[in-house]
Formats: C-alpha cells, sequence, structure tokens
C-alpha cells in the first residue's frame, strides 16, 4: 500500500514540478530550474524503489509463511495417516506380516519429532502388547512390540496406558517392558535379568513373581511376596509396607556382597536360607552401623551366581 501510495505521489509531484520547469520553454536563464529538478526527481524515484522493494520483501515472506503452514499441514495429514493405517494393521493379527509391518510403521512416528503422534503410536502398540500378551509373552510379536516401546523410553516418550501381566502358570517367564505408563507382574519369573538397566523408576510392580539368577537386584517397595533364588542383591531399600506384618519374601542361595541396607532393621526380614557374601565384599548399612554379618549370611570364596549363556 505504501508503494502504491508513493509512486502516486512522485508522479504528481513530478508533473508539477515538470510542469513549472518546462511552461512556456527552457532557457538558459532557467539551468538553475532544471538543477534543482534533476536530484529531486531522483530522491522521489529512489523512495519509489525502496516501498517497491520493501512490498515486495514482505509479500515473499507472506508466501513463504503460507507455503511453511501448508508444509505443517502436509506433515500432519500424512502422519495421521501413517498412524491409522499402523492401527489397521496391528488390529490384523491373523496376518503376521500386517502385525510385524503395523509395529514398524508406528515405530516411526515413535521416533519422529511430533510428541503427539509418538504417544498415540505407543499407545496403540501397548494395547497390542495387553491384548496379546496379558498371559504370557511367548508370542510372535513380543520382541517387535517391546523393542518399539523401549526404544520411545530411551528418548523420554511413555506410552499412557498400564498394563498388567498375570501368568497362567508359575512357569510363565516374562521379560522387562519399558515405555508404558506403569506395568504390574503377577505371578510368573524373570530368569537372568539385570536390573542395572533400570527397574529403580518405579514404573514395575512384581506381586508373587519368582526371580531366578537375576542380578544387580535392588530391592524395594515395588516387590510384593516375591522369590529369589541364586540372584545377586545389591540394594534393600524401602522395604517396609502398610501390611508390614503380611511382608513375606523369599531369598534363597543369594549373594549379598557389598549389598547396601536402609537399616539394620531390615535384616530381620531377610528370610531364606543359604544366603552369602563373598569374603571380603560384606554388605553395608547406609548409616555405617556396625552389624555382625556371619549372623546372617555365610562367607564363600567365590560367587555361586550361575553363569547363563
Amino acid at each position: 500500500m505504501l508503494s502504491v501510495t508513493s509512486a502516486i505521489f512522485t508522479l504528481l509531484i513530478f508533473i508539477v514540478v515538470a510542469v513549472w520547469v518546462f511552461d512556456g520553454g527552457v532557457d538558459k536563464d532557467d539551468l538553475w530550474k532544471v538543477q534543482l529538478f534533476t536530484p529531486f526527481g531522483v530522491a522521489l524515484f529512489a523512495v519509489v524503489t525502496y516501498c517497491t522493494a520493501n512490498w515486495r520483501g514482505k509479500i515473499t515472506t507472506r508466501q513463504a509463511d503460507l507455503a511453511a503452514s501448508q508444509l505443517h499441514l502436509s506433515e500432519r495429514e500424512s502422519k495421521a495417516k501413517l498412524l491409522q493405517e499402523g492401527a489397521k494393521l496391528v488390529g490384523e493379527i491373523e496376518k503376521q506380516s500386517h502385525v510385524s509391518a503395523g509395529i514398524s510403521t508406528l515405530a516411526v512416528l515413535v521416533m519422529g519429532d511430533d510428541e503427539e503422534f509418538a504417544i498415540q503410536a505407543m499407545n496403540l502398540i501397548a494395547d497390542l502388547v495387553q491384548r496379546e500378551m496379558g498371559s504370557t509373552h511367548e508370542h510372535t510379536y513380543q520382541e517387535e512390540a517391546f523393542r518399539a516401546l523401549k526404544r520411545g523410553a530411551s528418548i523420554g516418550r511413555y506410552s499412557d496406558r498400564g498394563t498388567r501381566f498375570k501368568a497362567v502358570n508359575s512357569k510363565i517367564r516374562w521379560k522387562l517392558l519399558h515405555g508404558v505408563k506403569n506395568v504390574t507382574y503377577v505371578d510368573g519369573c524373570f530368569l537372568g535379568l539385570d536390573w542395572k538397566f533400570g527397574l529403580e523408576d518405579e514404573k514395575h510392580n512384581f506381586r508373587n513373581v519368582k526371580f531366578e539368577a537375576c542380578e544387580n537386584v535392588i530391592f524395594s517397595a515395588e516387590f510384593d511376596t516375591c522369590k529369589f533364588s541364586e540372584c545377586h542383591i545389591t540394594r534393600i531399600r524401602d522395604f517396609w509396607t502398610s501390611k508390614e506384618f503380611e511382608v513375606y519374601h523369599e531369598f534363597i542361595d543369594c549373594d549379598f556382597s557389598n549389598a547396601l541396607f536402609d537399616d539394620a532393621e531390615t535384616l530381620r526380614w531377610i528370610r531364606g536360607q543359604n544366603n552369602y557374601f563373598v569374603e571380603g565384599f560384606s554388605p553395608d548399612t547406609i548409616s555405617g552401623e556396625p552389624i555382625d554379618w556371619f549372623k546372617y549370611f555365610s562367607v564363600e570364596r567365590h560367587s555361586r551366581m550361575p553363569l547363563l549363556f
């Protein structure tokens, strides 16, 4: 608008000045008028040029903003279609290739740059896990689904879903699920789990679960009536619960080398048999309170932890 106004104004001024200079002809006595008119005209045209360039720049900027907005809208539409396609494929449970393709499709969104679509994709995968693997993890799509959710958790994303697994018998072996709001395991067992990869996030809860040959176990209030066999216990914390005298956890052949206890009172709850620590690596308490550890554990020259291949 400014460029158009300035152009019209410049044209009018140019005409008025031109009439004033050239009306009745120009002789040598009027040379000063021409000299006066020339820089004035140049300046006016410079103003018009500047306003025009500025106007074109604004138009270009608006066009770029509009193009970016359209591109963003197009990208969201593409992601929405990808989400719909993934949801459709994982629902075709009888077609293995379709479900695998669906998980892979949703995994793209899980690791994408849009948090909203990533969480929705993780919700769909978590729903598949709960629906198909609630009683056993011996399932065709277990590894793919768990891996996709774990990748989301690795960048701080979690499904809104809470998940509950209940074993149909005590021989069911669980896998550790990451990437969901929370997960509860009831009955069944874990074999060879390494706690150093993170069970201290309070998203996992265990009820009447058996743990065999697990390393770096950090025992806490998330465990309810569990059994530990040939495990390496590194920490006993937050042991007490509202059901203090009903709590019962069994430790059998467990290695308590360098284990750290919240307090000495916790020791009376360490029930079981043949628990020990390696010579020279006795447990300790946070306060450093002297404890007669030999009263609770035997001493071994080497750990009896089994080697799993």
